[in-house]
């Protein structure tokens, strides 16, 4: 539903809190009348939007299917970090890197505690001579 009412804000020049507000309502029409998502169409969106509005919204049943479908909606947020596919495998590649380093900081570390206890064991064996 967040997808629809950002390609409102995108495409009709309204606010997010009329944008969701708008989308809201639709969402609470087609659960009462049992279509659900299926109908979330231009019919219903104008018919809300004229209600709240005042106006109705140039927006095809096309672009309001492509905006609550699943894939399209999560590749069509550019934003970083966000869940599109690019900005994932980005995030994936900078984790794995930034893992590598911190695994070889802890080996390093590791070593030396291992040092540490060697040169500390030689001592006591010195000294208990």
């Amino acid at each position: 539903m967040t997808g629809l009412a950002d390609m409102l804000v995108k495409e009709c020049d309204i606010s997010f809190e009329q944008a969701h507000y708008i989308v809201g309502t639709m969402a609470g029409e087609t659960i009462q009348s049992g279509k659900g998502i299926d109908g979330m169409d231009s019919v219903l969106l104008n018919k809300t939007a004229e209600e709240y509005l005042g106006r109705t919204l140039e927006v095809s049943d096309k672009m309001i299917s492509l905006a609550l479908e699943p894939y399209c909606n999560v590749q069509s947020k550019v934003t970083f970090g966000g869940p599109r596919k690019e900005s994932v495998d980005k995030m994936i590649i900078k984790a794995e890197k930034c893992n590598a380093e911190e695994q070889t900081w802890l080996n390093e570390r590791r070593r030396g505690i291992g040092e540490g206890y060697e040169l500390l064991n030689s001592e006591e064996k010195k000294i208990l001579q």
